[in-house]
């Protein structure tokens, strides 16, 4: 396993911490393609310190869009391709691992950044047979264009539900029609490789079931059967209520203290199926505290695997 943590420019000041004070040597970016300038300083204060960079790809389209392969809105679907082609060329540019991004939805979404705000725009949604369709045509091509640019590609599972308002709250959500685990596992099948982020997969489960016994036999099945093309765990928390949603909790022994999914002996365990594999990278995404999540998963990977 490869640790790491997430940064961006917002809170690259800790990021950089991570890596002066405790020896990170990997991190993923959270990546605004639209909005290249405050990225130069961080790419080259990290290829200087020889730490391995992750592209997590971002970007709107028309400036209020959410970027989607799963739309039939030819518009918005041509201009997703084309902002993950370009992230990936950056990323091949700055010679950094990986370009991670999202498989999209059936409905089309509204993303305010500044705002951190989002919802589902007043359009026609996507059958779910065609937006699978459109999905793994857009992957295979995007997978194609990433293999030609030696880079790795990964998609990452999303959750059942969305909340309005990034953090701010889980009480006002909708089901834009996400990435089904199913169409995660075709992509499997036609060679793309995955990013299991592990409450966003919680969050699928959770749409049909809020116990958190089945949610975990279900989410440790699908975990061990998509590892073969698993690239990249994104291991955070969720805190109750389990109705698809994620919060992005931390995986500190102080998040610990409070009820969360999955428990750190369920992490454990997950990690126990990567433990010997140095092409898989294991990053938290906390809400805040970059520096003590990333110092937490050191301490549960050592114990995982103490030799």
């Amino acid at each position: 396993m490869v640790l790491g943590f997430k940064t961006g420019p917002k809170n690259f000041a800790e990021g950089q911490q991570a890596i002066t004070k405790h020896g990170a040597k990997m991190c993923e970016i959270w990546f605004n393609v639209t909005e290249q300038k405050p990225y130069n300083e961080i790419f080259t204060w990290l290829q200087d310190r020889d730490v391995r960079i992750g592209l997590h790809h971002w970007g709107l389209v028309e400036g209020r869009y959410k970027t989607n392969l799963m739309t039939a809105d030819e518009a918005i679907r041509t201009e997703t391709i084309r902002q993950i082609k370009q992230t990936i060329d950056i990323a091949a540019d700055i010679q950094a691992v990986y370009v991670n991004i999202h498989p999209g939805a059936q409905a089309i979404e509204r993303l305010n950044f500044e705002a951190n705000t989002q919802g589902p725009e007043n359009k026609a949604s996507t059958s779910a047979e065609l937006a699978e369709t459109l999905l793994l045509e857009g992957a295979r091509e995007l997978q194609f264009y990433a293999k030609e640019k030696s880079i790795l590609l990964t998609i990452e599972t999303l959750p059942g539900k969305e909340n309005t308002e990034y953090m701010a709250g889980r009480s006002r959500i909708y089901d834009p029609g996400n990435a089904s685990l199913p169409m995660m596992e075709k992509l499997t099948v036609q060679g793309n490789f995955i990013a299991n982020d592990l409450t966003h997969t919680t969050g699928q489960i959770s749409k049909e079931t809020d116990n958190t016994q089945e949610i975990w036999k279900r989410l440790f099945s699908f975990t061990q059967k998509i590892a073969p093309a698993t690239r990249l765990i994104h291991i955070n928390t969720v805190e109750p209520p389990y109705n698809g949603t994620d919060s992005h909790g931390g995986i500190t022994d102080n998040d610990f203290t409070t009820e969360r999914f999955p428990s750190k002996e369920q992490l454990q365990q997950i990690l126990s199926l990567f433990s010997h594999r140095d092409d898989v990278y294991i990053v938290p995404e906390p809400r805040e505290n970059t520096q003590d999540n990333f110092l937490a998963l050191k301490v549960l990977a050592s114990e995982d695997n103490p030799e």
